[in-house]
């Protein structure tokens, strides 16, 4: 087993929601073959993000639509994914959270505990000087600036990993 799909292991919910616990499964069963061995050592904490915002995102929309995480696709992932700054997709899914009942500052709740390893904001004191680059050409994992969430899931669905469902 690869130390990225241990790390997916480890970060997987023990207790939450159903639907929630079978967006963890789903989404381990379909990286794990590919993270398995693709990404260097220092990609292992992103990759492990990037799939925590899958699983969060298939959750999301499963319990919104109330259908089984099976019937989510890639195609309604990228819906949650908005142009422009990370700080409003936080706002998005803070507030998807709330309407499904979830607080995103509860300790307590497991949805809400890896949504705050998404929204953590990494910004300095200028953002802007840390985008010379963007991502999709030149990701450096030791430089985060802003909100995760937006990045881990624009990795996750990235062509380079070919995953459609």
């Amino acid at each position: 087993m690869s130390l990225v799909v241990d790390r997916m292991r480890e970060r997987a919910p023990q207790a939450g929601p159903d639907r929630w616990q079978a967006a963890w499964t789903r989404t381990i069963e379909l990286y794990a073959p590919i993270w398995r061995t693709r990404g260097w050592p220092s990609d292992v904490e992103f990759q492990v993000d990037a799939a925590t915002a899958v699983a969060l995102g298939m959750y999301l929309i499963a319990e919104e639509r109330d259908i089984p995480v099976a019937e989510v696709h890639t195609a309604d992932l990228r819906t949650l994914l908005l142009t422009g700054p990370g700080h409003a997709e936080v706002a998005l899914w803070d507030r998807k959270l709330r309407e499904l009942s979830h607080d995103p500052d509860d300790e307590a709740d497991p949805v809400s505990a890896h949504w705050r390893i998404l929204r953590q904001d990494q910004a300095g004191s200028d953002p802007a000087e840390f985008h010379l680059i963007p991502d999709s050409i030149w990701f450096d994992p030791t430089t985060r600036v802003g909100p995760l969430i937006g990045d881990a899931l624009h990795h996750a669905l990235a062509p380079i990993w070919n995953v459609e469902f």
